[in-house]
């Protein structure tokens, strides 16, 4: 009697598990627009940045609604700002900025169209180029400000719809900050993407 009993549990957990718990795979892509005093191209002028973003998770689904796992975002960064013909920034490449940690997911319905939440937490990290400014003027020499990189708590919280697993939504990289400089950086981002599950 009793291992009929255990029999019969040990049926409806795996057959709980097997229903509810499952594996999902997601890619996101997207425009992103970059704040916080440490993006810049020239010293003491403010540039407009933005850039794309892409990012991808793996998260283990524990019913219907919740799910949780692991998560990177990278942010590829550009000063569009157009300046003036005397000083010319010219960088050796993009700012980046990166998170990577892990990711709680809420689906508001057990439907086809759901609206979502979901909050990302881990290591933030940003980088910038090497910028060389060129001088047209003669007034002074042309300078070069070397690449710099640093790392600190980063949360990126994001809000969408989820329609048969396409993705739509947009998020923020709440400002990571520099501990020695006290310089920060953050993101505004909207995208759309794919999820499959196993």
């Amino acid at each position: 009697m009793k291992s009929k009993t255990v029999l019969i549990i040990l049926m409806v957990m795996f057959s709980v598990s097997h229903s509810f718990s499952q594996i999902t795979i997601g890619f996101q892509g997207g425009l992103t627009s970059a704040k916080g005093d440490a993006f810049f191209s020239v010293p003491g002028e403010e540039g407009s940045f933005g850039g794309v973003d892409i990012s991808g998770y793996l998260m283990y689904r524990f019913d219907k609604k919740i799910s949780a796992g692991l998560a990177y975002k990278t942010s590829l960064i550009t000063d569009k700002k157009m300046y003036g013909s005397d000083l010319v920034p010219s960088p050796s490449g993009s700012f980046n900025l990166s998170l990577t940690g892990l990711k709680v997911n809420y689906n508001f319905f057990d439907e086809v169209l759901t609206p979502f939440v979901s909050v990302t937490a881990g290591v933030g990290k940003f980088k910038s180029p090497e910028i060389t400014i060129f001088d047209f003027s003669g007034n002074s020499d042309d300078i070069t400000i070397p690449a710099s990189s640093f790392s600190g708590f980063g949360i990126h919280p994001e809000i969408g719809l989820n329609y048969n697993n396409f993705t739509i939504s947009g998020g923020y990289i709440l400002p990571i900050k520099n501990s020695t400089s006290g310089v920060k950086a953050s993101g505004l981002d909207f995208s759309i993407g794919y999820q499959y599950q196993f």
